[in-house]
């Protein structure tokens, strides 16, 4: 759907007379108006009148009327959206039908073909993800989704090429009675961009491509940006989903950065929202199912140490981290639990814990640790080390977590591993659950909640008032209600509040 104030902005700077007078239609001054020959019957006395300083037109005779935009769909045998799109390209608007009279309807398009005949498989579709990119910029409710979930910052969407499908490709394709139309739409139908009804099959979506290091685009994800009555708001094009998220988080320069670590998600969303946060190291694996071969071996073969399961916090998403983790360790990568609040995923916790780079660090500090895998342990215990974190905030150091992160530090921090990663009963005897991990980031940045009898304390350092205590008893009892009763007691040098 086109937004109300494109369509006012349109019609408002858009020249009438001269769009009508491209049309072949002489227009002469009658006082505030213009009036010639109505194009739209055989008219032989001028009956149409232009009224500029409204922007409308009639026939005085036939009834016709309208806009600008009514005017172009009219006479060049076009739809509504189609006029729309030719007036917003600009001078293309102000060219008449071939004819030099109305079309019933149009069989060439005027718009700019977005996809060339000629095109291979994947040359296809990056250009047509080029122009779903271009199409983004323009389209402020698209953006405006975006930012509403934390991930449209210039800088998210250019490096991973995010797009929106507003249903206009197929202006500029040639039709499919034209032998380049029928090469072109066969090929996209092939592809998965178009269904056989010649519709876009993600339109209306926001779309995220999943493009490898050399170019090759594995798969295309899109998510609805209008939930209501959407089903089918996440979808896939058809077919397997091939092709790893965000590679360059398995190249060897990043592994160096994040220490051999890496975050895994459910979804894409969820994977840009840890990304947008400072957290390069971050791919998905697209549900929360068993990871595809693809990414196992991609893990596998970066030799990654350790990954962190972020999935949803709900029977789902513990049943999928389960299952991965056993994926994993059976391959020797030591695995982690990241434990957000019951009901939530990485991109609702991050928003409702802001800022999200500290937020996401501390769950990531206090990640469940599951087990390390056969091969590991044969190996013997690896050095624990910590996150990397990508330019972390400036000024997180001075925000505290709120009561979800402070809710979500302590429940994270019990062990729970997975039973069918086990070591057989003797082994466990011997083997020492490794240490928690220390942020490999400034603690102020990072604050962590740690045990003291019956309290959880955090401290604070750096902040200009001095070293703050904060001790806060009651969370154990809180966990998983609806409501939290906490104490709470400050201590800033001697003085407590």
């Amino acid at each position: 759907m086109i937004p109300d104030g494109e369509i006012d902005r349109i019609k408002g700077t858009t020249d009438l007379a001269a769009v009508i007078r491209s049309r072949g239609v002489d227009l002469k001054p009658a006082g505030h108006d213009l009036v010639g020959l109505c194009p739209f019957h055989e008219d032989h006395d001028p009956s149409l009148r232009v009224t500029p300083a409204k922007g409308l037109w009639r026939c005085m005779s036939c009834g016709a009327t309208g806009n600008v935009i009514q005017f172009i769909q009219r006479f060049d045998g076009v739809s509504f959206r189609h006029a729309f799109e030719l007036l917003k390209a600009g001078t293309i608007a102000f060219t008449g039908a071939t004819t030099g009279a109305p079309l019933k309807k149009a069989t060439i398009p005027r718009l700019p073909a977005p996809v060339a005949a000629d095109a291979d498989d994947q040359a296809a579709l990056r250009q047509v993800l080029d122009y779903y990119h271009e199409r983004l910029k323009e389209n402020p409710a698209a953006l405006a989704y975006l930012q509403k979930r934390g991930i449209g910052d210039p800088a998210t969407i250019e490096a991973f090429r995010i797009g929106f499908v507003d249903r206009t490709l197929g202006l500029g394709l040639p039709h499919a009675n034209r032998k380049e139309g029928a090469t072109i739409r066969e090929r996209l139908q092939r592809l998965g961009i178009l269904r056989d009804t010649g519709h876009e099959h993600l339109r209306g979506r926001l779309v995220f491509p999943v493009i490898a290091e050399d170019g090759t685009i594995g798969t295309v994800y899109g998510r609805a940006i209008d939930d209501r009555g959407k089903h089918d708001r996440h979808l896939f094009l058809p077919g397997p989903q091939r092709g790893i998220f965000n590679p360059a988080a398995l190249s060897p320069l990043a592994l160096g950065v994040s220490n051999g670590e890496v975050i895994l998600t459910e979804g894409i969303i969820d994977a840009l929202t840890f990304w947008s946060a400072g957290f390069h190291n971050v791919t998905t694996g697209y549900s929360a199912k068993a990871l595809p071969e693809e990414l196992l071996e991609g893990l596998a073969a970066a030799k990654v140490a350790r990954v962190f399961i972020a999935f949803d916090r709900d029977e789902a998403g513990d049943k999928g981290a389960a299952e991965v983790a056993a994926q994993l360790m059976d391959r020797g990568i030591e695995c982690r639990r990241v434990l957000f609040p019951h009901g939530l995923d990485a991109n609702e916790y991050a928003r409702q814990v802001p800022p999200a780079a500290q937020s996401l660090g501390v769950l990531l500090n206090a990640a469940q640790w599951m087990g390390k895998g056969a091969a590991a342990a044969a190996a013997g215990a690896r050095a624990e080390v910590g996150m990397q974190k990508a330019e972390p905030s400036s000024d997180a150091s001075r925000a505290l977590p709120s009561s979800l992160a402070a809710k979500a530090a302590p429940e994270a921090a019990r062990v729970a591993p997975v039973p069918e990663a086990q070591p057989t009963p003797d082994e466990a005897a011997k083997e020492e659950m490794p240490p928690p991990i220390t942020p490999a980031v400034n603690p102020s940045t990072v604050p962590t909640l740690t045990p003291n009898g019956e309290y959880w304390v955090l401290t604070l350092d750096g902040l200009d008032a001095g070293v703050r205590e904060y001790r806060i008893g009651g969370l154990e009892k809180s966990l998983g209600s609806e409501a939290m009763k906490l104490t709470l007691r400050l201590k800033v040098g001697d003085r407590f509040h």
